[in-house]
């Protein structure tokens, strides 16, 4: 199978995409992608609008008969491959941010998702763990044995038993462990009032608002001081950051004066080291 050159439209990439993900070919597959993402797709955008929507109907298609576990399998083999070539492609900053855990929810045993997770929050500077499920204590123990663990994130899905998610996170935040658990998966796109999203610190119904939502959780900076943090820790002066975003030196003064008090620190030097060993910035 050979993929379209440009002239043939995003969409008809796309399908392609598809197309190669169902018949197990990863390197067509990729090569799609490779495309999509020159014309400006983001890699949360594929997983969430391509791959995660085609492996949710080859899941419907076995479930009604349609096909048959060979073909299931297939697609799965062909999508965790496809999640292989696109993470060996992919550009990563040299200094992590913190490590997040990322594991199913008891009795559940999927880490394809875990994995596109893992992909999307290393293109955001952060190390990604995939483990297996874990009893909440060994998890504790583990997030405590890794030292640079800065957030959990679990998956549950909507038709598993809900109660044992929510036992889980519950018994999470009884150990007042300081570590923020996000829920993602199918049970993430329930409403967000709902049993267990409403014991989770964060919910993350797509990839695309992983790393927003990760930055929400771990950091005490708005995303305007971390921004303006950054450029102070990359050296540039007060004015020059205010051209940079297009902002006025006072504002920048403003932005860096509340990010000194969030670090507790008493002048750029030292906030920045804070930030930088906090994870805030990279």
């Amino acid at each position: 199978m050979e993929v379209a050159g440009r002239d043939g439209g995003g969409l008809e990439i796309a399908a392609y995409l598809g197309r190669a993900i169902r018949a197990g070919d990863a390197e067509t597959a990729h090569a799609a992608a490779l495309l999509l993402q020159r014309d400006g797709w983001t890699t949360p955008r594929v997983y969430d609008d391509l791959v995660c929507p085609v492996l949710a109907a080859v899941g419907q298609d076995w479930a009604e008969h349609r096909i048959g576990i060979a073909e299931e399998h297939r697609a799965s083999a062909g999508a965790r491959q496809l999640t292989a070539l696109l993470r060996g492609s992919s550009a990563r900053p040299a200094r992590s941010r913190g490590r997040v855990l990322l594991l199913p929810a008891p009795a559940e045993a999927h880490v394809l998702g875990l994995e596109m997770a893992r992909h999307v929050l290393e293109e955001g500077g952060w190390t990604g763990t995939v483990i297996d499920s874990l009893p909440v204590g060994e998890l504790a123990r583990l997030a405590t044995a890794y030292a640079d663990v800065r957030a959990v994130g679990m998956t549950a899905s909507v038709t598993a038993r809900p109660d044992r998610a929510a036992r889980a996170l519950a018994d999470w935040r009884a150990l007042e462990t300081g570590i923020p658990m996000l829920l993602g998966g199918g049970a993430a796109t329930r409403p967000a009032g709902t049993v267990p999203a409403l014991l989770a610190d964060a919910f993350v119904p797509r990839l695309d608002a992983l790393l927003e939502t990760l930055d929400t959780v771990t950091s005490p900076l708005t995303a305007r001081e971390r921004e303006v943090l950054q450029l102070a820790g990359e050296g540039l002066t007060n004015e020059e950051i205010a051209r940079r975003l297009d902002l006025q030196p006072s504002t920048v003064k403003s932005h860096l004066e509340r990010a000194y008090a969030k670090a507790g620190a008493r002048d750029r030097a030292a906030s920045v080291a804070r930030a930088l060993r906090e994870g805030w910035i990279t």
